[in-house]
């Protein structure tokens, strides 16, 4: 059985990935393996403002992912666990299986949104492309609550 050393945990700096990355810290701290947090910033077109003026939303994403993953590295650190930030450009699913290829992970540990029916279908799951794509074995962590159940229509 294969150790496990690198874990690749991709953050999306919602409580889903907070909890992803929880998991991940107890993985890492039982098999004395390093973390890797991602955090992918999705491409889109330049904005152009009422004044006329070209707004570059990606210099301000990127001060804010930055900011976020430092804390988030820091809260894995104190946790005693050995952890590095990687800030991408690109398409989530793609970036992070990339990373993960590229650092030779041993498990990548993601949250999943649980998304179903026509959110599902607009907004796609990046962790259902994430486990077809992957190198390595992928862990998601659901958010934990059980969807509600839908009355049966009635019979007529």
């Amino acid at each position: 059985m294969k150790m496990i050393k690198r874990i690749v945990v991709p953050v999306d700096f919602t409580d889903f990935s907070r909890r992803a990355a929880d998991y991940a810290v107890m993985l890492a701290r039982r098999f004395k393996a390093k973390v890797v947090l991602v955090h992918v910033i999705e491409p889109f077109t330049y904005d152009i403002n009422e004044t006329m003026w070209v707004v570059d939303h990606y210099t301000a994403l990127q001060a804010i992912a930055k900011r976020l993953l430092a804390q988030q590295q820091k809260a894995v650190s104190r946790k005693g666990v050995a952890a590095r930030t990687v800030l991408l450009r690109g398409r989530p699913s793609y970036e992070i299986v990339e990373e993960a290829r590229k650092r030779r992970a041993d498990l990548i540990v993601m949250g999943t949104h649980g998304r179903t029916g026509l959110e599902h279908v607009v907004l796609g799951s990046v962790a259902e492309r994430v486990v077809r794509l992957a190198p390595c074995p992928v862990l998601t962590i659901g958010s934990g609550k059980a969807p509600k159940r839908r009355k049966p229509l009635p019979l007529i």
